[in-house]
């Protein structure tokens, strides 16, 4: 508000009945309140053109009061409104701020500081809509997490995949555990990797197929195992021997071994 409060001080012949009298005008416009004016002796006019708008506008109203001037009643009512809400402390105050800016505004070095603190003011206020609008997309990425960790908790399978191949990453029914097992299906069930490597479904318990304590765990484990992960890594990769366990190289693998061994030759 301090912005649109005006004072100005000026010194010119007012008086149409005595033209060549000066007098010093007071000039006060407060929006939203009254626009007034008090006409003082030219003599005023040196100590009002520079003193603070809140003391300016109190000398004028004090010389009318013990001169007992008599004006029309809506002139009279606009200095008492101006008047009632400079007794305010904050309008006191807001008063004060405008003078000195419009002082500041008079001065060419001020006039540069001026711009400069407003150039700063605004670029404080884009960094903060800037943070606001951060921090409200990180409460949408929040309570999305929290949503998917809600849908996470309660699913009942999940699905790696790639070309030609996958794993079904299942719960098992009635507890917290879970299986991690082959798409295809053999004559002797599905493969599922448990702790223990590579077995058939049909061979194992529940216990022993639903191995894995949690999700993440499981959906590790999967990805961990499937042969793209593998071959990024520089291995061959899960064997189809049947001995139960994951074998990466043919070194590692029984069946190769045994094969080996019987033609003579390492595979």
């Amino acid at each position: 508000m301090s912005d649109s409060i005006l004072v100005r001080v000026t010194l010119d012949a007012y008086d149409f009945a005595h033209p060549s009298r000066k007098q010093t005008q007071v000039y006060v416009q407060i929006p939203e309140v009254a626009r007034a004016v008090w006409l003082l002796p030219e003599d005023h006019f040196g100590f009002s053109k520079s003193e603070p708008w809140p003391s300016v506008v109190d000398s004028a109203q004090e010389h009318y009061v013990q001169r007992g001037m008599v004006t029309d009643s809506a002139s009279e009512a606009a200095r008492l409104a101006v008047v009632k809400w400079l007794s305010d402390d904050a309008n006191h105050d807001a008063m004060q701020e405008a003078w000195e800016l419009d002082e500041a505004r008079r001065h060419p070095v001020a006039r540069k500081l001026l711009a400069r603190v407003t150039e700063l003011e605004q670029c404080q206020k884009n960094q903060a809509d800037n943070f606001e609008a951060q921090a409200a997309l990180i409460r949408q990425a929040e309570a999305r997490v929290a949503e998917l960790e809600t849908l996470t908790a309660s699913a009942t399978e999940f699905r790696v995949w790639e070309p030609g191949y996958g794993l079904y990453v299942r719960r098992a029914p009635g507890t917290t555990g879970f299986a991690v097992m082959e798409a295809r299906r053999t004559d002797k069930g599905r493969r599922v990797w448990t702790t223990a490597g590579w077995q058939y479904s049909e061979l194992l318990s529940d216990a022993e197929m639903f191995c894995w304590p949690d999700a993440q765990t499981a959906v590790a484990e999967a990805r961990r195992i499937m042969p793209g992960a593998v071959a990024d890594e520089g291995l061959s990769g899960p064997c189809d021997c049947g001995e139960g366990a994951v074998h990466y190289t043919t070194a590692d693998c029984p069946a190769a071994q045994r094969s080996a061994a019987e033609t003579g030759g390492a595979q």
